[in-house]
C-alpha cells in the first residue's frame, strides 16, 4: 500500500484524534446537537483541521526554524487556530447563514474543541513532510467527522425521551464512545 494512504487510514481508524487520543470529546457530550447539523459541523472541523495544519507547517518552515524562534511555536499556533476558525465563521457567512450559525449556537465544537489544536501538534510531534501533513490532517478530519456523525446517530435513536439524570446520561454516552472506539481499532487491526 502506498504510504500516503497508511497515514490517512493512520489517522482515521488507528489513531483517531477523539477515540484513541481523546481529544474533543466535551462537545459530544455537552449538546445535544441534531444529525444535519453534526454533518455540517463535521465538515468544517475537517476543513479548519486541514487549514490550520497547512498554514502552520509552512509558517514554521518557513519563519520561525530559520529565524530561530522555535520556542514561539506553541504560542503561535494557538493563536492561528483561534484566528483560522474565528474567520472561518466570516467566511462562511458570505455562503450560508446557516453554516455560520453553528459557530453561535455550538461554540464549543470550534473555540474550545482540543481537536482542532491537537491535530496540529501530533502531525509536528511525528515530523510529516508537507504532503503528509495534509493527509494526515484530512484523515483526523473525517475521522472526527465520522464518529461525530455514528454518534449522534446512536444517540437520537437511543431513546432519550426519558428524563435521565446528568450522570446517567453522561455515561451512557461514554459507554457509547468506548465502544466506538473497540469497533475503530478493530478494523484497523483486521488489516
Amino acid at each position: 500500500m502506498n504510504i500516503e494512504v497508511l497515514i490517512f487510514l493512520d489517522a482515521l481508524f488507528k489513531k483517531n484524534v477523539v477515540l484513541y487520543h481523546l481529544l474533543g470529546i466535551s462537545p459530544f457530550l455537552l449538546y445535544n446537537i441534531k444529525l444535519k447539523e453534526s454533518l455540517h459541523t463535521g465538515l468544517i472541523i475537517a476543513a479548519i483541521m486541514v487549514v490550520s495544519n497547512v498554514l502552520t507547517f509552512a509558517a514554521e518552515r518557513l519563519f520561525f526554524i530559520p529565524l530561530g524562534f522555535g520556542h514561539l511555536r506553541i504560542l503561535f499556533v494557538i493563536l492561528s487556530v483561534y484566528f483560522i476558525i474565528y474567520y472561518s465563521k466570516f467566511f462562511l457567512k458570505k455562503f450560508s447563514s446557516e453554516l455560520s450559525s453553528l459557530f453561535d449556537n455550538y461554540p464549543e465544537f470550534f473555540y474550545t474543541n482540543y481537536a482542532l489544536y491537537g491535530s496540529v501538534f501530533l502531525n509536528r510531534g511525528e515530523g510529516l513532510n508537507f504532503i503528509s501533513t495534509i493527509i494526515s490532517a484530512l484523515g483526523m478530519g473525517t475521522g472526527y467527522l465520522i464518529v461525530l456523525f455514528i454518534f449522534i446517530t446512536c444517540k437520537e435513536r437511543v431513546d432519550m425521551n426519558k428524563k435521565l439524570s446528568l450522570f446517567s446520561r453522561l455515561s451512557r454516552e461514554l459507554v457509547l464512545l468506548g465502544l466506538m472506539s473497540i469497533v475503530f481499532i478493530s478494523i484497523i487491526l483486521r488489516r
